[in-house]
């Protein structure tokens, strides 16, 4: 159980390299891991309000808005009040849409190519996507916060073919107990 623990561990921080310019090539902005979970949350779920960002990516008020301010000043997000309210909501501008759709594009690209190579038969990889699903079920049955656990998703490709998005269906079980 530990070695597949920590293999697991391993792929999931080197399959695709957080922190490589190689990854993300030509975009200072998008070097950093949480620029690029900021942007991939807000392609699917914006407008999203700073108490939602700063929760989901597990940083402080002040650390949130700088990187706000950061991708603010490089043109790829907007912030915008919250009607009705004093909250700051924050949405993707053109760009940003853009950078979103590059970063969540390469990252699957490298990934689907290292399924591919580990599962060429494709039962054998429908059988071990189907073990991550519940895989991601239980991790999301742990922590319930859809923005948190999907803040990297790839939304239309979780839900493609009509199939089930893990995280959601366990954080909608958690909200119909209540928890």
């Amino acid at each position: 159980m530990r070695h597949g623990a920590n293999v697991l561990r391993a792929i999931a921080a080197n399959l695709v390299d957080p922190g490589s310019d190689s990854a993300h090539p030509g975009s200072g902005l998008l070097a950093s891991r949480t620029a690029r979970e900021a942007l991939t949350l807000l392609a699917w779920a914006q407008p999203v309000t700073m108490g939602t960002l700063s929760g989901s990516l597990r940083l402080s008020q002040s650390a949130c808005v700088r990187l706000v301010d950061r991708l603010e000043a490089g043109g790829l997000v907007r912030r915008q009040g919250r009607a009705g309210t004093r909250q700051t909501e924050l949405v993707l501008t053109r760009a940003g849409r853009r950078s979103a759709d590059r970063v969540v594009g390469e990252t699957g690209d490298v990934i689907a190519g290292a399924l591919e190579a580990a599962f060429p038969d494709p039962d054998d990889l429908s059988h071990f996507v189907a073990a991550l699903d519940r895989l991601a079920t239980v991790a999301a049955t742990e922590a319930p916060d859809v923005y948190r656990i999907c803040r990297v998703c790839d939304v239309s490709a979780c839900l493609a073919g009509g199939l089930a998005c893990p995280s959601a269906d366990a954080c909608r079980a958690a909200a119909d107990a209540g928890t």
